[in-house]
């Protein structure tokens, strides 16, 4: 089974969490740790971004964020077709380029079987893990529950 998540950019820490500037969705591995995990490609693409543009300017910034997450994605399905010599599953060419497994939601319309939500704001990112039943999905902020919270390096032009 995929595991879902919601990538949530804030301009600034004050905004409500059910408010987002942009809403990005990964379709699978949406899971915090491991090699690939979201809180990896996360960290990094803040990195990157704020040293360059700044983490406020929420629409380059998401514009940038799926640009990174979907080149990663690729990446990572081209080393599994190399490593493996096949590929995962009947829609993924050999290139990786299977135009699938993210996309760009309305702020406030969460998909409602997402694992987990990642509040992205110029300071830090925060983990929620969805505590979702198949019937309500995310209704409100009392099915978040926060598991981590991750301090940004300011680097950039809005440190």
């Amino acid at each position: 089974m995929s595991t879902r998540c919601h990538i949530a950019l804030y301009g600034n820490s004050k905004q409500p969490l059910d408010k987002p500037t942009v809403l990005l969705y990964r379709h699978s591995d949406g899971y915090p740790e491991g090699e690939h995990g979201v809180v990896k490609v996360l960290k990094d693409f803040c990195a990157f971004f704020d040293e360059r543009r700044g983490l406020g300017d929420t629409e380059y910034a998401g514009a940038w964020l799926m640009y990174y997450l979907i080149d990663n994605h690729v990446k990572v399905a081209q080393e599994y077709v190399k490593e493996r010599g096949d590929v995962p599953y009947s829609t993924l060419p050999e290139d990786g380029r299977d135009c699938l497994g993210h996309g760009i939601c309305k702020p406030g319309e969460n998909h409602w079987d997402i694992a987990y939500y990642y509040r992205v704001n110029p300071t830090s990112i925060i983990v929620y893990q969805n505590s979702y039943d198949n019937d309500t999905g995310i209704s409100s902020e009392r099915s978040l529950k926060k598991i981590q919270t991750i301090r940004l390096r300011r680097k950039g032009k809005n440190a």
